[in-house]
């Protein structure tokens, strides 16, 4: 080892930081944070807020320190440099890592003489005010109080502290939370150029869920299956948190099936933009377009969906398809998810549980049919192919050719919805656009004669109902928003789209937890209590990955636009066969022999089951 050890030693910075991060910030970084922080509009909000809350018998209170937009820079820069969202850190940016004229373009006290020369002094009472600053934003938004978070709190507290919240003042507040997360995400996708803007006005969106587990992980006990109370007296510092269920990777029953983890934390909604034409290359970032927080559990998925697509359509965004797993629209009560979402103008796209498949009851006579409202003289195998698919007893091509022939049996709209979102839905069979030819209908007199329609099959003791014997039978809203998908169940063209949209879903969430950037599945990157802070903080992660994602894209576009020089195309590469495609063990295609779905794009597989 050389003898000549000058210049290793530790520097001011780094001693002060105590092994901290100490790369200083500059102007520039420090006006490009500021400019988007400006450009969401939260500053402006959030004095709106204040002053709206604020006692107008009450003195006005002394200036302070840290303000709003000394917070909100922090929080976007130490995202955006992929750092840990600690209260600590923020700290440390506003006190010692802005250069000098950093600092004095965000009008921040002058660090060393802020308060007082003692550098444990400064530490302290730099990290009090932060706090506070931090505390301070978070306050004007929070549906959930707790009067203090620094301290366990067992069943009966907190229990007690749930019941005294105020049911009103919890609405506004939780309005406030997600116009927060609303406004930031908002500025991300004014950050993509015009062009790439106006390429496709209509937004398609993937929601999903995924766990985010708090930073303590000591969560309640079990709850009475009758009363729902818990059954021990256990202690935790979040009482808005709960158990997220998951497959394990690592532990299984005796038949290999995966068994269910459990992540103490809160359930992450995120709606993520997908491609319009599925047949097609994205030609649109695909990015965060919602995203909230919320108690685990589907008493809260519905309203929680419904909520954050809400907010994209008052942002002035055409509403277009939301692809869902079928945790969603199939399972939920119509009232809950289909209803609310049809009347914002998104129209769902999902799978079936298989209890739900075939057949299901009907109106009038129409039978309600995976999506569908079916003449009542569609023939059974048509109306039981998805079953009979399932059960083995048929092979794809024939699915897909009877799939496609239980179209022809579909009721037509008659007229355009009224007011209340009714339709008047007419037999197939009638009308110069028949689609099937019926016994009990007369074909029209300008329908093509001698066309190949598929007939009706009727039993010998059929008694025809309303949609046989009028020239229409109305459908409710309801009934309609029950019932009807973007696109026709089992069709090749929604097996593509169903499938290319949960990929892209499942991949941004994978995304926002790749290690070294947002990393949102570490809790010990996010450091503060309660759901609010954690949505505040998460909001700006996820503000830092639809950045990355804009950045991507526009890059892989220029490099492609660069080279003005034709070239021989190069071969396509043959992507590999998933295992557990190999073995018929994957959870999203049909459980026949063959290893392809209808239309598979190359390449593109279906995402592991969440």
């Amino acid at each position: 080892m050389t003898n000549d050890l000058q210049g290793i030693e530790l520097t001011d910075d780094e001693t002060r930081g105590a092994g901290a991060r100490s790369t200083s910030i500059g102007l520039h970084a420090v006006k490009l944070a500021d400019a988007r922080v400006t450009a969401t509009g939260l500053l402006d909000k959030l004095a709106e807020w204040r002053a709206a809350d604020r006692d107008p018998r009450a003195a006005g209170g002394h200036t302070v320190a840290i303000n709003d937009r000394h917070v909100l820079v922090a929080l976007y820069l130490l995202a955006t440099e992929h750092s840990p969202v600690w209260i600590t850190s923020m700290r440390d940016i506003l006190w010692r890592r802005l250069t000098d004229d950093a600092r004095q373009y965000l009008d921040l006290p002058d660090a060393s003489r802020a308060f007082g020369e003692d550098h444990a002094v400064q530490a302290k009472r730099w990290l009090n005010n932060t706090w506070t600053a931090f505390h301070r934003m978070v306050d004007l938004m929070d549906p959930y109080p707790v009067p203090n978070r620094r301290r366990l709190m067992g069943r009966d507290e907190r229990e007690a502290i749930v019941a005294s919240r105020d049911p009103e003042r919890q609405r506004e507040m939780r309005e406030r939370l997600d116009q927060y997360t609303s406004m930031w995400l908002e500025m991300t996708f004014q950050m993509q150029p015009q062009h790439i803007r106006d390429r496709q006005k209509v937004i398609d969106v993937g929601a999903d869920q995924t766990p985010l587990p708090a930073p303590s992980r000591r969560g309640r006990s079990a709850r009475d299956k009758h009363t729902h109370r818990e059954l021990e007296d256990k202690e935790t510092l979040e009482p808005d948190a709960d158990w997220y269920p998951t497959k394990s990777m690592t532990h299984f029953d005796n038949t290999g099936k995966p068994q269910m983890d459990w992540v103490w934390g809160w359930a992450a909604n995120t709606s993520v933009r997908v491609v319009h034409d599925a047949s097609g290359p994205a030609d649109v970032p695909l990015i965060a377009m919602g995203f909230s927080l919320s108690q685990p559990g589907a008493k809260h998925l519905g309203v929680d969906t419904v909520r954050i697509h809400r907010l994209i359509r008052d942002r002035g965004h055409q509403p277009g398809r939301c692809t869902t797993d079928m945790g969603y629209f199939a399972l939920l009560k119509v009232k809950s998810l289909g209803l609310p979402m049809k009347r914002l103008g998104f129209m769902p796209l999902t799978t079936y549980r298989e209890p739900d498949i075939g057949t299901k009851g009907g109106k009038k006579g129409a039978l309600y049919n995976e999506g569908l409202f079916l003449c009542p003289g569609v023939p059974k195998s048509l109306a039981d192919a998805t079953i009979d698919a399932k059960a083995h007893r048929i092979d794809e091509a024939t699915y897909i050719k009877r799939i496609d022939e239980r179209l022809h049996f579909q009721l037509r709209d008659k007229e355009r919805p009224d007011a209340n979102g009714s339709i008047p839905k007419m037999c197939p069979a009638l009308g110069p656009s028949a689609t099937v030819e019926c016994e009990l209908r007369e074909l029209h007199s300008r329908a093509p004669k001698g066309k190949d329609r598929p007939h009706t099959v009727l039993p010998g003791d059929f008694v025809p109902d309303k949609i046989c014997t009028q020239t229409s039978v109305t459908f409710t809203e309801t009934d309609n928003a029950a019932m009807t998908q973007d696109l026709p169940y089992g069709t090749e063209i929604h097996t593509m789209t169903y499938r290319r949209d949960r990929n892209t879903t499942e991949a941004f969430n994978a995304f926002l937890k790749e290690p070294g950037y947002e990393a949102i599945n570490d809790a010990s990157r996010r450091r503060v209590h309660g759901l609010t802070a954690q949505q505040v903080v998460t909001t700006v992660l996820v503000v830092s990955a639809n950045i990355r994602k804009i950045a991507a894209f526009l890059h892989e576009e220029k490099v492609r636009n660069a080279s003005t020089t034709p070239r021989r195309k190069p071969a396509p590469r043959q992507a590999p066969v998933r295992r557990r495609d190999r073995d018929g063990k994957n959870p999203y295609r049909a459980k026949w022999p063959l290893k392809e779905l209808p239309a598979a794009a190359p390449g593109v597989d279906p995402p592991p089951q969440t």
